[in-house]
């Protein structure tokens, strides 16, 4: 892909910028900007928090990015489910920042829509255009949600790739069946977990919707939402560090989860909760009572622990950690 260096006022005019930059042929933005004018005034973004217009692309057959905040996320999941449901290739991008509670985001995960979520300015913009060129192929909306910090940001943006042959590659290349259908379906989230890895790998080779760090021997085992813990943070303890939530992937969770783990803690950046634990820890219980889970013999069940914060697990030191 042809890069170019990008000076933004935000990450959230950066992930817009480059939307509408790389997939120009494609993207319809919520709202008359143009790219230049998305860079030159980070106001402008306020001009894509529509959320009445997105009703509209309910019956568009343009792939369309739209930008809102997260406490509309609620008031749209009648039209995200209605998205889901005809298949539209639109990517709401939520921009957060580090101290935001996510439970708005968290609440929408079960509204049909697929739901990535970056940890860094770089992934912000690459996973935008993970996001769109997945929600082409599997049929799904995604919701993408990423680190947003005001002021001054580089990152490594992309021209027109309209015409890239990998890209065309992977939009034309045969699906599976199992991959078109409801995120919440068991087969199709290994389907649509697999189509996200490759367009991922089309940017960055490390990237991956479920990636494990630290110990390889680990007892203590912690599990984000798209939160990367540093190593010094860990040290001997390891972690699940999941970018793709929906649908959640749990031959994935099982395969990088160490076999040394004896306790397996959910990290989540939730505050208002109407149940006494957070919706990752229940996606965790699911994922060590189910059938790929059975399937391993002799393999002890961890125990799961619940820690809930305002603030994003990246800001953790390992003395936190540790407690």
């Amino acid at each position: 892909l042809q890069t170019l260096a990008l000076h933004a006022p935000s990450v959230a005019a950066a992930v817009a910028y480059t939307g509408a930059l790389t997939l120009d042929r494609t993207v319809a933005v919520v709202g008359t900007l143009t790219a230049d004018e998305l860079i030159q005034d980070n106001s402008n973004l306020a001009k894509l928090s529509r959320a009445a217009e997105i009703a509209s692309l309910v019956d568009s057959d343009t792939r369309t990015h739209v930008v809102v905040s997260a406490s509309e996320l609620i008031g749209l999941i009648p039209v995200l489910r209605e998205l889901a449901q005809n298949k539209r290739s639109v990517v709401v991008h939520v921009p957060i920042s580090s101290a935001d509670d996510i439970t708005d985001v968290l609440a929408v995960r079960d509204s049909g829509c697929a739901v990535l979520r970056s940890a860094t300015a770089q992934q912000a913009v690459d996973f935008s255009l993970v996001a769109s060129l997945s929600a082409q192929k599997l049929g799904v909306p995604f919701i993408h949600c990423f680190a947003n910090t005001s002021g001054a940001v580089d990152v490594q943006a992309y021209e027109p790739v309209a015409d890239n042959a990998d890209i065309a590659a992977f939009l034309k290349s045969e699906k599976d069946e199992s991959e078109e259908g409801n995120v919440e379906d068991v087969s199709a989230a290994d389907a649509a977990y697999a189509v996200v890895a490759q367009a991922m790998s089309l940017f960055d080779t490390s990237y991956s919707p479920v990636t494990y760090v630290g110990a390889a021997d680990a007892a203590l085992v912690y599990a984000t939402f798209g939160s990367e813990l540093s190593a010094e943070a860990l040290g001997a303890a390891g972690a699940v560090q999941i970018s793709l939530y929906r649908p959640l992937s749990v031959q994935a969770v099982v395969a990088v989860l160490p076999q040394s783990a004896t306790r397996l803690v959910a990290l989540e950046q939730v505050v208002r909760q109407p149940t006494a634990w957070g919706p990752l820890l229940f996606d965790l219980a699911t994922v060590l009572h189910s059938r790929e889970w059975e399937a391993q013999e002799d393999r002890a069940r961890p125990i799961i622990l619940d820690a809930v914060s305002a603030a994003s697990p990246t800001e953790f030191s390992a003395a936190q950690l540790a407690q």
